[in-house]
C-alpha cells in the first residue's frame, strides 16, 4: 500500500509539472504572438514612425504613448545640435513619433505626434534642421499652416503634419516640434519650406521635442 500511494504522488507530481511547463509554452506563445503584431505594425509605418491603429483603419500614435512607456518608442539617444529655441515659455507637452536615429526618404507625409495640455492662443509648428547647412524649415501639409490636432481640443490626442528632407542621402536632420505664440506662428505660416538661420526665427517658440535621423 505504502508502495502504491507513493507511485501515486509521483504521477500526481508529474501532472502538476507537466501542466507547469504547458502553461509556461503557452504565455511564451501569446508572447511572441504579440512581438510579432507589434513589429509589423513598426514596418507597415515606415520612415522610423512608432504607430499603432485606430477606428477607420487609419494608422497613427497612441495619444496614451506621450509619457515615456518604459519600451523605447520615444528614446532621444543623439542630443540634438541645434541652437536652441526657446525664446517663450508656452504650457504645453509634443513628441514627434520617429526613432533616434531613423532614416528618412525625400518625405514623411503624414508625420505623427501626439499632444497633452496645450495653451490656448499657441500653435504646434515641426521644423526640420539641415544640420549641413545650419537652417531650419517650417514644415506643413497645408502649404502654410500648423500641425493638424487630432482630435480638435487641446488636452490631449495626436498631431499631424508632414516633413521634408532635401538635402540627399546620408545628410543629417534633427525634426523639431516647437509650440507657437499666434505672432511667431503667422511668421512661421510666411516662411514655410524657406530656410531661417537661427537669427531669423521669431521671437515667441517653445522648443518641445527634438529628434535626429539621417538621409
Amino acid at each position: 500500500m505504502k508502495e502504491e500511494s507513493a507511485w501515486e504522488d509521483k504521477g500526481r507530481e508529474s501532472g502538476r509539472r507537466g501542466r507547469r511547463s504547458g502553461n509556461r509554452g503557452a504565455v511564451a506563445i501569446i508572447a511572441a504572438a504579440l512581438i510579432g503584431i507589434a513589429a509589423a505594425f513598426i514596418a507597415e509605418a515606415g520612415g522610423g514612425q512608432v504607430i499603432v491603429p485606430f477606428a477607420r483603419g487609419e494608422y497613427a500614435v497612441a495619444a496614451n504613448k506621450l509619457d515615456d512607456p518604459g519600451n523605447g518608442l520615444f528614446a532621444r539617444k543623439r542630443p540634438c545640435v541645434h541652437p536652441p529655441i526657446d525664446t517663450a515659455s508656452i504650457r504645453g507637452k509634443a513628441r514627434i513619433a520617429l526613432r533616434s536615429g531613423a532614416r528618412v526618404g525625400s518625405v514623411i507625409n503624414p508625420l505623427w505626434g501626439v499632444y497633452r495640455n496645450l495653451a490656448r492662443r499657441s500653435d504646434l509648428w515641426v521644423l526640420v534642421y539641415v544640420v549641413a547647412d545650419r537652417k531650419f524649415y517650417p514644415q506643413s501639409d497645408r502649404s502654410d499652416e500648423p500641425a493638424d490636432l487630432l482630435p480638435r481640443g487641446r488636452s490631449r490626442g495626436r498631431f499631424r503634419t508632414a516633413a521634408y528632407f532635401g538635402a540627399g542621402p546620408g545628410a543629417s536632420y534633427e525634426v523639431i516640434a516647437v509650440l507657437a505664440r499666434k505672432a511667431a506662428s503667422r511668421r512661421l505660416s510666411a516662411r514655410t519650406g524657406e530656410g531661417l538661420t537661427a537669427d531669423e526665427l521669431p521671437s515667441g517658440l517653445d522648443q518641445k521635442d527634438c529628434v535626429t535621423v539621417r538621409g
